[in-house]
């Protein structure tokens, strides 16, 4: 039971960003509203976490973030950093 509790934890927390599906989710998703260099000084750890607010409800946004998937942030995270 630990391990597997160590195994998810490990997986949210270290979940590498592929920038390429990152940029087909803002294309798809994010560009009607946001450029792509909305996030540009930031680091992908930065944006992840502020991903992962907004998926959470921390935060407003138009439209709702909970349907994407913390591989999803990742991504779109790896994309906007330039990675």
């Amino acid at each position: 039971m630990v391990f597997m509790c160590w195994l998810l934890v490990s997986t949210i927390v270290h979940a590498e960003g592929d920038a390429n599906l990152g940029q087909e989710i803002f294309l798809e998703d994010c560009e009607r509203c946001h450029y792509n260099d909305d996030f540009a000084t930031q680091d992908a750890a930065t944006t992840a976490e502020q991903l992962r607010a907004l998926k959470a409800g921390d935060e407003d946004h138009r439209p709702d973030l909970a349907g994407l998937s913390l591989q999803e942030i990742a991504d779109l995270a790896a994309f906007f950093a330039g990675e």
